[in-house]
Parts: C-alpha cells; sequence; structure tokens
C-alpha cells in the first residue's frame, strides 16, 4: 500500500512539474516584443538602427507609408534591430510583429527637414547717447523675443522656412528666410563685441505674414552649452541689430549717438 502511495505521490509531482514547463513555454511564446524606442524623429537619406530588447527572435515588419523609408530586420552587435532606411519627408507607423507569439509593437517616424535652432537665452544692449536711460528703459521693455525662445529654419529645402517658438516651443512666427553675405560690418558693432572666435557671418532677412525682421548673424566659437534644456554645443549666434537710426528718430532729443541690440542664443544643429 505504501508503495502504491509513493508512486502515485511520485506521478503527481512529475504531472506538476510537466505542467509547469508548458505554463513556461507559454509564458515564453506570449512574451512581448519590445523595441528600445517607441518613436523616431529624422531626416530623409538616414539611416538608424532601434534595437529589439525582447522577442523571440524572428520578426515581421511593415510600414504604413513605404514611400518615406524602407525597414527590414537586420543583426547589428549580436543583437536584432529594427533597420529604417529613410528616403523622404513625411510620417509612418511602422509596425513590428514577432514570429512566433504574434504580437505586434508600433514605431511612429517621422521624416522631416533638418533644422537649425537657436535658442535666445540672453538680450544685450548698448547705447551712446545724451539720455542714455531712456534708450535703455526702451529697449528693456521692448525685446523682441523672451528667453528660451527658439529660432527654428530647414537647412535643405530650397526656400528656406524659418519660425519663431516659444519657450514650451509653440509656434509664435512662421514665414520664409532669406541668407545673403554680409560685405561690411558695423562699426557701431564694436560696443558688443564677440567674446569668442567668429566663424562666419551672414545677412538674414526673416519675411513673416506681417513683419519682416533683418539680423546680421554671426556664428561664434563656444564652449559647452549652458542652456539646461539644450544638447551640448560648442557654437554661439550673435544676432545683431543697429538701432541707432531707428532710436533717431524715435528720441530726436536724446542725443543717440550708436544703439546696436544682440540676441546670444545658444547653437543646435539637429539631425
Amino acid at each position: 500500500m505504501k508503495k502504491i502511495f509513493v508512486l502515485l505521490l511520485i506521478g503527481a509531482i512529475i504531472s506538476l512539474v510537466a505542467t509547469g514547463c508548458k505554463d513556461n513555454d507559454n509564458n515564453d511564446l506570449e512574451s512581448n516584443v519590445v523595441l528600445r524606442q517607441s518613436s523616431v524623429e529624422t531626416t530623409p537619406n538616414t539611416t538608424l538602427f532601434i534595437p529589439i530588447d525582447e522577442g523571440s527572435g524572428t520578426y515581421h515588419v511593415t510600414i504604413s507609408n513605404p514611400k518615406i523609408a524602407e525597414v527590414s530586420i537586420a543583426v547589428r552587435e549580436s543583437e536584432y534591430c529594427l533597420l529604417i532606411g529613410t528616403k523622404e519627408i513625411g510620417e509612418a507607423v511602422i509596425t513590428v510583429t514577432d514570429g512566433k507569439s504574434e504580437i505586434s509593437v508600433e514605431c511612429s517616424l517621422i521624416v522631416r527637414d533638418a533644422e537649425f535652432r537657436f535658442v535666445i537665452w540672453d538680450v544685450k544692449h548698448a547705447v551712446d547717447a545724451e539720455r542714455k536711460d531712456v534708450i535703455e528703459a526702451d529697449l528693456r521693455d521692448n525685446r523682441p523675443f523672451p528667453t528660451g525662445s527658439r529660432i527654428v529654419c530647414s537647412i535643405d529645402t530650397e526656400e528656406r522656412s524659418v519660425k519663431i517658438n516659444d519657450s514650451d516651443n509653440k509656434e509664435i512666427l512662421s514665414g520664409v528666410l532669406h541668407t545673403e553675405e554680409l560685405n561690411t560690418i558695423p562699426e557701431v558693432y564694436s560696443m558688443i563685441p564677440p567674446d569668442k572666435q567668429v566663424v562666419s557671418f551672414q545677412r538674414w532677412n526673416m519675411v513673416f505674414e506681417d513683419r519682416e525682421l533683418a539680423y546680421d548673424m554671426f556664428l561664434i566659437k563656444g564652449d559647452l552649452s549652458t542652456y539646461a534644456n539644450m544638447f551640448i554645443s560648442f557654437y554661439h549666434a550673435y544676432f545683431y541689430e543697429d538701432l541707432t537710426e531707428y532710436y533717431k528718430s524715435k528720441y530726436p532729443d536724446a542725443g543717440v549717438k550708436g544703439v546696436v541690440r544682440v540676441q546670444v542664443c545658444e547653437y543646435e544643429l539637429r539631425i
């Protein structure tokens, strides 16, 4: 009788172990496929690898808008990856499906123009006038844009777009940017000289629906970024304005000799 009981007990244990193994197999089979990134923003003619962190090792991939990118599965540095090769501007959803569990995960793709971004983190001015206090008060009260605003312009398009975004990156203005060679530098700019080496300079004309803005843009070799929300940058941009004639007209009795304003920006090339 004892032998029968022992045999029955052993059989029950074996049955439980076998059942547990089957459950584990099912759990492995139903495990999610996990991408390291669920969204991507990039530019045309770019190749990207997104690692697949979890899955069976067998995958199928599709894209909702094949005009903007080609997608496939690749092995890179011994790990499975989603391979994306972008072609043109647009948006799409990429779906990666595990070949065993048939569980899918999506990754949103946005392909846009490369952009220059300049974050305004300081505004400087210098005044040479008999009634200097009046001019300086007006400059303080009439800043072009709040600190933290962004000047954003496209790189690749023939007619460059330009936007002014606020500190929350919401669009304030949208228009077209025209650049031209800056042949002469106004002497008044020496009132606020660049604090580092000048790499290049251009005349920037921004045409918006209700206004036009003109700046002389100096690209300055700088240090590491001092703006908390920026990527590390080795350049600054100084947007100069010679406001001498403007303030001579606005305050004819102020004895204005020279007025210059500079918007000091962190420079970032987003690609």
